[in-house]
């Protein structure tokens, strides 16, 4: 007898962790939004075809959609680079909490999806003692 292939949303599992606090010195820095960003692959075949697609509200971020391939049975670790929108923390005045949502579809069907929120600085603004020192020279000229 025949086994019943799998559902890809049985198989694929996207999770990630992103930066809690951001600002324009993080753009200036090029640091990335995510610190990981992965999928992993459980099933028996390797997945192509899919498109990796974050987005955040309030044009944080500049339009990001990645083509994937994942193997079977490994997790890839996905680099997104340059996603911070200048524009948006030029133009920033106040500290906002924005949503994060990165989403894996297959032929336009969503098969996982995360949301998380970060934390967004004024221009001027500095994460503090917490945050990281060598962006506080990003001011100095």
């Amino acid at each position: 007898m025949a086994q019943k292939a799998k559902r890809l949303e049985e198989v694929l599992f996207l999770s990630g962790e992103v930066a809690e606090v951001v600002s324009y010195a993080d753009y200036f820095a090029r640091r990335p939004l995510f610190s990981s960003l992965r999928i992993k692959n459980t099933g028996e075949e390797t997945v192509d075809g899919l498109l990796l697609h974050v987005e955040a509200t309030n044009g944080m971020l500049v339009a990001c959609e990645k083509q994937l391939e994942i193997p079977y049975e490994s997790v890839v670790e996905v680099q997104l680079d340059n996603l911070l929108s200048p524009l948006y923390f030029a133009n920033a005045e106040e500290v906002r909490e924005e949503r994060v949502t990165v989403t894996l579809k297959k032929d336009k069907r969503v098969i996982a999806s995360f949301e998380c929120a970060v934390k967004t600085l004024p221009f001027d603004y500095w994460q503090g003692i917490d945050g990281d020192q060598e962006l506080f020279a990003s001011f100095v000229r």
